[in-house]
């Protein structure tokens, strides 16, 4: 095997450790000769670049066996090796968890060189360099929410994963529920992003948390797995992860239940009529309870104080008026009353005017004209002088009961100016 494969094969192990006993035969050559230093480290350098996390976590735990076991010469050029600088490099300090491991390991590497009379500037302006900033994890109040939403929403997943096995053993089911196959891809991809988390979380009760939903993801699929094999499984284990629910912080006991609200107290009666005379100021109506605080941070974290409630003022004006003023009289509105109702008309219809008739005869039904007939024919009636005439149907006179004539009255008229004149 080659010495470029020999390194790879120690670094890439798929696991979260490197292959010691291949790590110490590369420490031997770097001791017994430097030929080996320039295949070895761009062989590191390559793997690196083209690795996951897990494989440059496997290659930074390589050079710090090399700084921990190699001898004096060997850390003198590991100090001035442009690759081991380099891991310091942007490229992967953005990782945090890289970031955060070589930060450790840096402040080592300063105490060896330093012991082995092999510390540079450039070194230690380098290691100052990589711990010169730090990912600092703040949990402000938008991540708390944020954490209690989505943890709290994994955890109520897996409860329903554990119902749904429950039914599915009491009904005799098979793997192939439908149910559990709609929910057991879901508990995979909370496993996976849980374990990207992991690394990046420094707050010591949210690895507690994260710890325990990836307990229970673990076991709700060994139970899918048994129950797919042998048609059981360790319901009981499930039942008990429930019930044990997520961790409170430092240790804190679970929210109690939150009480119901007490009912408001019934409004003070009215004074009775004789006593207004007193004229007494009506009592203030005594606050109602306030309602218990609901948490408000289901995963434990310290919910912010809640504010004082505002103390009661007391009214001192009365309410009824003073004793010197007499009661009003009780007003008792008497109906309006209304107009019969009448219906519109079109145009009003004017009070009939009697007629008198003086000659009266029964009527007769009048002929009807022929169709052959000639039109009849109005008889002619001079035109009346002005401030002579009279309407054809004219008073009775004053003297009798007969009717006088026009012809007669023009008479009387003429004898009376001729008289005049």
């Amino acid at each position: 095997m080659s010495l470029s494969n020999h390194v790879k094969s120690t670094i890439e192990t798929g696991q979260d450790t490197i292959d010691w006993g291949r790590a110490f035969e590369i420490i031997e050559r770097l001791n017994k000769s430097h030929k080996d230093d320039k295949v070895i480290f761009d062989t590191i350098n390559q793997v690196c670049r083209n690795g996951n996390r897990k494989t440059r976590l496997n290659a930074l735990s390589l050079v710090d066996g090399f700084f921990k076991n190699c001898n004096k010469d060997v850390i003198k050029r590991l100090v001035q090796n442009p690759i081991v600088l380099g891991l310091a490099d942007e490229f992967y300090t953005r990782d945090p968890a890289f970031h955060r491991a070589i930060c450790g390991v840096s402040a080592n590497w300063m105490t060896i060189a330093n012991k082995n009379q092999c510390l540079t500037q450039q070194f230690i302006d380098w290691q100052r360099n990589v711990c010169s900033y730090h990912y600092k994890y703040v949990m402000t109040e938008a991540i708390v929410n944020k954490f209690t939403t989505e943890l709290s929403g994994c955890l109520e997943l897996l409860i329903m994963f554990n119902n749904a096995m429950q039914t599915a053993m009491n009904n005799h089911a098979t793997a192939d529920d439908p149910l559990l196959n709609e929910i057991l891809p879901n508990i995979h991809e909370i496993h996976t992003r849980i374990k990207e988390l992991k690394p990046t979380i420094s707050n010591k009760y949210l690895l507690d948390v994260i710890a325990y939903i990836e307990q229970y993801c673990v076991a709700c699929k060994e139970a899918f797995s048994d129950f797919a094999q042998v048609g059981t499984c360790d319901l009981e284990g499930l039942k008990k992860l429930a019930a044990k629910g997520i961790p409170r912080q430092n240790g804190a006991p679970a929210p109690a239940p939150t009480p119901a609200p007490a009912p408001a107290p019934a409004p003070a009666p009215a004074p009775a009529p004789d006593l207004i005379d007193f004229g007494y100021p009506s009592p203030a109506p005594a606050p109602a309870p306030a309602a218990a605080p609901s948490p408000a941070y289901p995963l434990g974290f310290d919910a912010p104080a809640p504010a004082p409630a505002p103390a009661p003022t007391y009214n001192p004006a009365p309410s009824y008026p003073p004793a010197s003023d007499p009661i009003p009289p009780i007003y008792n509105p008497q109906p309006t009353p209304q107009p019969a109702y009448q219906p519109p008309l079109a145009q009003p219809i004017p009070p009939a005017t009697p007629v008198p008739s003086y000659d009266w005869k029964p009527a007769q039904p009048e002929p009807q004209p022929s169709a052959f007939a000639p039109p009849p024919q109005q008889s002619y009636q001079p035109p009346m002088q002005q401030g002579y005439g009279v309407p054809p149907a004219q008073a009775p006179a004053a003297g009798g009961d007969e009717a006088v004539s026009n012809d007669e009255f023009m008479d009387f008229l003429q004898n009376i100016a001729t008289k005049r004149m």
